[in-house]
């Protein structure tokens, strides 16, 4: 693998599934994802993250799952809570084994370009969910996707929002 951004994050992810015995495979996302990533205001350094390393099926870490963009565009387009958080730019990017989401804020970036990452309760944000209902259905993880992938590869991520 050629040197990228996330390089040491990729490879410290893959050791870690290595260590739990499960096999990752990655792979270039297709140009296709990669646009609806962009046309979804996903900050680029996450789109940078997925055009190198887009997991082939999910992967599980202490109960957070994180998966290839196909699963993702479903979690925003199809399932609650990420069909009502995806409407006012909270995209989905991962997901529990509780039913909760983590979401990119697409609203707020940083000088850096980074933007928040938040974990959204499925019981508190349904299907017709206003802006504030997801507010109120969100709390703060991760200010940037870089602490994110640290604290998902570190087994250090909540599973369920009433953990947070």
């Amino acid at each position: 693998m050629e040197h990228h951004l996330y390089q040491p994050e990729i490879e410290a992810l893959l050791a870690q599934l290595a260590h739990q015995g499960q096999k990752l495979h990655l792979r270039a996302a297709a140009d296709d994802d990669i646009q609806w990533l962009r046309s979804n205001g996903v900050p680029k350094n996450v789109v940078a993250f997925f055009a190198v390393a887009e997991p082939v099926q999910w992967i599980d870490i202490a109960g957070v799952e994180i998966g290839p963009i196909s699963g993702l565009k479903g979690a925003n387009r199809q399932a609650v809570p990420g069909i009502a958080a995806s409407r006012y730019g909270y995209i989905v990017i991962a997901q529990t084994i509780s039913g909760d989401v983590y979401c990119i804020d697409t609203h707020q970036v940083d000088e850096d370009g980074q933007s928040p990452i938040y974990i959204v309760n499925h019981e508190r944000v349904g299907e017709d969910a206003s802006r504030q209902e997801v507010k109120a259905g969100s709390r703060l993880v991760a200010t940037s996707f870089h602490e994110f992938l640290i604290r998902f590869i570190a087994e250090d991520l909540p599973y369920d929002f009433h953990d947070v």
